[in-house]
């Protein structure tokens, strides 16, 4: 009883930490991402039963970096390939986990709608997630080498060059200091998300500073702890363009009126 005990302890632990990574931040997310209902988890966080075999193999399916050897046992480190002694910290890969192919072998563009980006920080390890997703191909894009996503924007922050609901597809960048000049377009995934801004690095702290085309947002800065990837703009697919000169003439007609109203001002 008392080595159930211990697991269960031990369990928890490693939910936790992960929650404080930001790994996922509910109860409910993490239940999501290994497949159980949260009253299970709730049961064993509460201390009114004991983690199940379920829960661990759940879990050790969808977090590769879990230790078996330490979940069962207490010995060695929470995570596989930590260095002995060495802090347990549960981390998120800076790089693509899952690259998605179709029967040919050939890479796929995989599409987030604002949903999908929404939940992409919490899943960004989860194969299952990926394999989800619908995903496209592009001709001048799938040829060339790298890992390309393809999210729905939602927002005026980068209007008028990326429209509300308009898709980005953006090529995933590993050093970002070297390989993005400032004022690239990009898509940076934080904890909270995906955004799309213009980007600036600053080589000597690591940290982007984010900016908006749309003079109403103000700029900001995050930390290099304070984004997960990067996303270099390629290209976007726009399925409700704007018309310009419906636009135009619009403008042209309310101009003309205010011309008449000012007229009719003059003569009284």
């Amino acid at each position: 009883m008392e080595n159930i005990k211990a697991l269960s302890k031990r369990y928890i632990e490693f939910f936790e930490e992960g929650k404080k990574m930001g790994k996922y931040k509910t109860a409910v997310e993490f239940c999501n991402i290994i497949d159980v209902k949260p009253q299970a988890l709730n049961e064993v966080v509460k201390g009114r039963s004991n983690v199940g075999l379920q829960l661990i193999q759940n879990t050790l399916l969808k977090f590769p970096e879990l230790n078996p050897h330490w979940i069962f046992t207490g010995k060695g480190n929470m995570l596989l390939g930590e260095l002995p002694g060495q802090k347990n910290q549960i981390t998120i890969s800076t790089v693509p986990q899952v690259v998605v192919t179709n029967d040919n072998g050939a890479e796929q563009i995989v599409m987030m709608d604002s949903k999908a980006a929404a939940g992409f920080p919490a899943h960004i390890n989860d194969r299952d997630f990926y394999s989800r997703l619908p995903t496209l191909k592009l001709p001048k894009l799938s040829d060339k080498q790298g890992t390309f996503i393809c999210v729905q924007i939602t927002g005026d922050s980068m209007e008028p060059t990326i429209q509300h609901d308009q898709w980005v597809v953006a090529k995933f960048i590993e050093d970002v200091e070297t390989n993005i000049r400032g004022g690239d377009i990009c898509l940076v995934v934080t904890n909270d998300g995906v955004i799309c801004k213009r980007v600036y690095p600053d080589k000597k702290s690591g940290a982007i500073e984010c900016v908006s085309d749309n003079d109403d947002y103000r700029a900001f800065e995050l930390m290099p702890s304070e984004y997960l990837q990067v996303y270099k703009y390629a290209c976007d697919i726009n399925f409700n363009p704007s018309n310009k000169n419906s636009d135009l003439r619009k403008e042209v007609k309310q101009l003309n009126k205010r011309i008449t109203t000012i007229e009719k001002t003059l003569k009284l």
